[in-house]
């Protein structure tokens, strides 16, 4: 029985090709996929997007002795791109060197996942990175510094004035306080930082390439700008203004962890707060200032 029969009434792709990737059968859900394309030939006429996949994979792993491989490859459509998870083998009781192709769509799969991985690792609220992905990328950073030999920083912002905002003005501000300030953070940032919501009104930015001095002035600006967010129209400043206070840490010369960097960042901010007189405080190691 020729080996395309076994596959004939199956939902998914199925195509065997010889070692010149020229199409040899194909099955029927296979057929109604490319049925404008006429002329049967090479594979890449028919699927383009499989040219790349295909030929690295077939040279370099079936021709060394790998049975099988699976990778996802896409089929551009009209208006969207879906998604099929492909396994290439060979057929092992054909005499010539052909191999065999089942594709299964699983783009409902893949944007669900996706989906999720978003969930996992963003705020609902704000959509900024939450604090354990903050704690992989400035991990990353981190070892990037180190690597290159430069410096980069971490700011630790908390806001003063959340509780009474909350208090007098009911969650619904609040909440409404807490995306305002993750719009003025990723407005005022570089594409090359990183923002997240550590949980509560605590927020964490990493700066890349920057020294501590740096790192002190954007987080002056940043509170700055931070001050100018209107809460609610036509109440007093006192119920309404929006503060922060803000500590930095240098990596990797302060600490080469993200557990100690954040640490000395949230003890510069403490010192900050208890000092009406200052927003910002960077810690150097031996002394904190402004």
């Amino acid at each position: 029985m020729p080996l395309i029969e076994l596959f004939e009434n199956s939902s998914d792709l199925v195509f065997v090709i010889d070692e010149q990737a020229r199409v040899v059968e194909t099955n029927r859900a296979f057929d109604q996929l490319f049925r404008e394309k006429d002329e049967i030939g090479s594979i890449f006429a028919l699927w383009p997007e499989l040219e790349s996949t295909w030929g690295s994979l077939v040279t370099s792993k079936l021709s060394s002795g790998i049975r099988k491989i699976r990778t996802d490859v896409t089929v551009e459509g009209n208006s969207s791109a879906a998604i099929y998870d492909l396994e290439i083998f060979p057929a092992c009781e054909s005499e010539q060197s052909l191999y065999v192709g089942v594709a299964r769509n699983v783009t409902q799969d893949r944007h669900e996942h996706q989906r999720l991985q978003v969930q996992v690792t963003t705020d609902d609220l704000t959509g900024l990175f939450v604090r354990s992905q903050l704690d992989i990328l400035l991990d990353l950073e981190i070892r990037r510094a180190i690597r290159r030999k430069s410096s980069g920083c971490f700011l630790f912002i908390d806001m003063d004035t959340f509780k009474g905002i909350n208090d007098v003005h009911g969650h619904t501000a609040g909440d409404r306080v807490l995306k305002a300030v993750s719009d003025v953070l990723q407005s005022n940032l570089r594409d090359s930082d990183v923002v997240a919501r550590m949980g509560g009104d605590e927020f964490g930015v990493v700066l890349a390439d920057a020294s501590l001095e740096h790192g002190v002035s954007k987080a002056e600006s940043l509170a700055a700008a931070i001050g100018e967010i209107s809460v609610v129209e036509g109440v007093s400043a006192t119920t309404s203004e929006v503060h922060v206070s803000i500590g930095v840490s240098a990596f990797p010369d302060h600490a080469d962890t993200p557990q100690k960097i954040i640490q000395l960042a949230d003890e510069a901010m403490y010192l900050a707060k208890s000092d009406p007189g200052r927003a910002v405080v960077g810690w150097d190691g031996h002394q904190r200032n402004s």
